[in-house]
């Protein structure tokens, strides 16, 4: 079993808050997690990082023991490719399941048919 967590370049514009908070509420929630489901493993996700803000978060989440699969900068959200919505710039069901493609490949979670 899997535990996601997912950071969607939401607190870009306010990075302290994120470092100081957020990030050790991830840890928090790794380890009740962890409690609650003992054979399971927690990672965060990180994807639609437009900016540098991301190298900035990685060393805390090696400091605390989190596992991350780092989609930075894998795609670009764009109206035009169906990766956004038209007017406020945000990820579309698309991009969503772009990134669900990769964490299934990533941990490998893809089902297996025996034929």
């Amino acid at each position: 079993m899997q535990s996601i967590y997912l950071i969607t370049g939401y607190c870009r514009s306010d990075y302290l808050v994120f470092e100081l908070s957020v990030i050790p509420l991830l840890g928090l929630n790794r380890d009740n997690s962890l409690v609650l489901y003992p054979n399971t493993a927690f990672h965060v996700v990180i994807y639609l990082d437009e900016g540098d803000y991301v190298e900035g978060m990685i060393p805390h989440f090696e400091r605390l023991g989190l596992q991350y699969l780092n989609y930075d900068e894998m795609m670009k959200l764009s109206v035009e490719d169906g990766l956004a919505i038209a007017g406020d710039g945000h990820p579309t069901g698309t991009a969503h399941k772009l990134v669900a493609e990769w964490i299934v490949t990533d941990l490998g979670l893809a089902a297996t048919t025996d034929n």
